[in-house]
C-alpha cells in the first residue's frame, strides 16, 4: 500500500474519533445538543457510525467524552495559533517570502502532528471498549467500506 494511501486512511479513521461525544451523550440533554447542530447533520465521521450500535456504559460514554473534549481543546487551540501567524504575516507591510515558506511548512508538520494525534485519540477510544465491542466496530467498519465500494461502483 502507498504511504499517502496509507496516511490518507489513517486521517480519514482517525478523524472520525471527533464525532464520537454526540454519540456517547445519550443522556436527558442529547437531542437538545442534536438539534442545535441541525447544520452539520449530514456530516457524520466514521467513528460515529461505527460506535452508533455499540452499547457504551456510562463509564466509557464519560471516559470518551472527556476524551473527545481535550483533544478538541488542543485542535483548536493550534488552530487558532496558526491563524493567528497567518494574519501577522498577511497584514504585514512588506511580504517576507522566507518567513512564508517557513509557516507553511510548519502548517504541514502540524497537519502531520493532527494526523498522528487523531490516530491517538482512535486507539485511546478503542482501547475503552472491551472484546466484544471492538469486534462490533471491525464489523461496522467492514460494512461501512463494503457499502462505499459498492456505491462508487453502482455510480
Amino acid at each position: 500500500m502507498k504511504l499517502s494511501t496509507l496516511m490518507f486512511t489513517a486521517a480519514v479513521v482517525a478523524a472520525a474519533t471527533a464525532s464520537a461525544p454526540v454519540i456517547a451523550d445519550t443522556g436527558r440533554h442529547a437531542d437538545k445538543q442534536h438539534a442545535g447542530k441541525a447544520m452539520h447533520a449530514g456530516r457524520q465521521g466514521p467513528l460515529q457510525h461505527l460506535l452508533a450500535d455499540i452499547d457504551l456504559q456510562p463509564e466509557q460514554k464519560s471516559q470518551i467524552k472527556q476524551l473527545m473534549q481535550q483533544y478538541r481543546a488542543e485542535m483548536r487551540a493550534a488552530k487558532t495559533a496558526s491563524r493567528e501567524q497567518m494574519q501577522t504575516l498577511m497584514q504585514a507591510d512588506n511580504f517576507d517570502e522566507q518567513q512564508a515558506r517557513l509557516l507553511l511548512q510548519q502548517q504541514q508538520d502540524n497537519r502531520v502532528e493532527r494526523q498522528l494525534s487523531r490516530i491517538k485519540l482512535r486507539h485511546q477510544i478503542l482501547q475503552i471498549l472491551n472484546d466484544e465491542q471492538r469486534q462490533q466496530v471491525k464489523t461496522n467498519a467492514a460494512k461501512r467500506w463494503q457499502n462505499k465500494a459498492a456505491a462508487r461502483h453502482s455510480s
